[in-house]
């Protein structure tokens, strides 16, 4: 197994974050471009759905599964529950605000820019706000501490794997859901269609 410092399992828990990350933000582009396909609420549902796959499995599973895999010889590794959250929330907002950015604009270079940079700053803002939420102590620390915390197998863990789970079915299910361009090509097929239709009524009652 490839030694990795301070990761007890090697490489598989960095690769694991990397290939929840990638399908995170693959879910995340997906709807988004469903969402430039879309308008009114329609698309604001996308951008939704986006902002939670990136802001969650693309970011914030990436980091606590690479976390998980982090242990310090002597020492007890816990995550304070309300900033941990707190840290998953900020990713959802600041990610958010970026694709609305951009889902909402015209194109050009600006929105692009600014888009990025939201979401730039929603990645940096997880990831310190995530490392905050570490505690590092003796084995055996103190009862106080601990109940400020949770350990990663008792909060981290089942949270994860249930968090996973959701988004390799939604994965799955928005890779088989037409693309952006089929669906704008099916709904001019059916526009035209339904001129047609008008105007084959039109000539039935003109005989």
């Amino acid at each position: 197994m490839v030694h990795v410092n301070n990761f007890s399992y090697g490489a598989l828990n960095p690769v694991l974050a990397y290939v929840a990350s990638c399908i995170g933000c693959f879910l995340g582009l997906r709807c988004t471009t469903r969402a430039r396909a879309s308008e009114g609420k329609a698309r604001a549902f996308w951008l939704v759905i986006a902002a939670l796959a990136i802001g969650i499995m693309g970011i914030w599973v990436m980091h606590f599964i690479a976390m998980l895999g982090f242990t310090i010889p002597g020492q007890s590794i816990r995550y304070n529950v309300p900033v941990t959250v707190l840290s998953m929330l900020i990713a959802i907002a600041v990610v958010g605000a970026g694709l609305f950015i951009v889902g909402y604009s015209r194109g050009g270079a600006g929105p692009l820019l600014l888009g990025g940079v939201a979401i730039g700053c929603g990645v940096a803002g997880m990831h310190y706000t995530g490392m905050a939420a570490l505690r590092v102590h003796a084995t055996g620390g103190s009862a106080v501490r601990a109940a400020a915390s949770a350990s990663a197998a008792a909060f981290l863990l089942p949270l994860i794997l249930g968090i996973s789970c959701v988004g390799f079915i939604f994965s799955a299910m928005i890779a088989l859901l037409p693309t952006a361009t089929e669906m704008l090509a099916e709904a001019d097929l059916m526009a035209r269609l339904g001129v047609r239709d008008d105007r084959s009524v039109r000539r039935q009652d003109e005989q």
